[in-house]
């Protein structure tokens, strides 16, 4: 298992997220309960205002395929382009992609950050991964250049609430942007459409099984540094804290939201 570094803002080491998602991807459909949920969530929020057929369409960072298995079943897509920098994931998606009905599919093996985007797109679609982006006000403007006019930018990703419990007990972790900022940064290119957003938690046999969760998920993916015997001890003492009868918990704090490119029409 890993720990945070020593800072609590931390500088995401895009390798490490690869390397822990690639090693996560058997185990990840069974234990990302919540980010199964928001797949589910973050479709039916988009069926209210994007067409149901979707001439060309993208998702980026699409893992094991959770929210692209919501959107073919939504969605009539003629052509979708998945991009996933673990490149493993790629004949699973594939394989989504055409179970679902998509004559044409690709597949682009790429850092969302370093990749141009497919252009003339009529929706793009993200899962629980723009927390990952480093520069994310870059990312909406070129999210807005590759929709077409009335596009739609679909994602999800998690407030600053998430993992509270970890960030408390150590002091470290990914530094969640709240939504205003989030809105704030995408406001120069989309209107908001709708934005959804609360609180989940799982409960956990021990603070043990908390760090396992997260290991099978890959979203220990922040850091190399191993724990020590003592570190994990203190950890479990310290977790004693947040104990309820329900278990030891773990706050997630999922956000959908729907944006629609602006219109350069005054």
């Amino acid at each position: 298992m890993s720990v945070m570094p020593n800072n609590n803002s931390i500088v995401i080491n895009k390798e490490l997220v690869r390397q822990r998602f690639a090693n996560a991807c058997v185990t990840y459909n069974q234990h990302a309960v919540v980010q199964r949920e928001m797949a589910y969530e973050l479709v039916m929020l988009a069926k209210r205002y994007v067409p149901h057929q979707l001439l060309k369409t993208t998702e980026l960072g699409c893992g094991t395929g959770l929210l692209t298995h919501q959107i073919v079943q939504a969605f009539d897509v003629v052509e979708y382009v998945a991009n996933d920098m673990v490149e493993e994931v790629m004949f699973s998606t594939l394989a989504i992609l055409c179970d679902g009905g998509v004559k044409n599919c690709f597949f682009l093996p790429n850092d969302i950050e370093k990749m141009a985007l497919p252009t003339v797109q009529n929706v793009i679609w993200s899962g629980a991964v723009i927390q990952w982006i480093s520069d994310l006000k870059s990312f909406f403007e070129r999210a807005a250049e590759s929709l077409v006019d009335d596009g739609f930018l679909v994602v999800s990703s998690f407030l600053e609430a998430n993992f509270h419990e970890i960030k408390t007990i150590t002091g470290k972790g990914i530094e969640y942007k709240t939504l205003d900022c989030i809105l704030a940064l995408a406001n120069d290119y989309f209107d908001v459409v709708e934005v959804k957003h609360y609180k989940r938690q799982l409960f956990f046999s021990s603070a043990a099984e908390v760090l396992r969760h997260m290991s099978f998920t890959g979203v220990n993916g922040v850091s190399s540094k191993s724990w020590t015997r003592s570190d994990l001890l203190q950890f479990e003492k310290t977790y004693l804290n947040f104990k309820t009868e329900e278990g030891y918990p773990l706050t997630y704090h999922p956000v959908m939201m729907v944006f629609k490119k602006r219109s350069l029409l005054v």
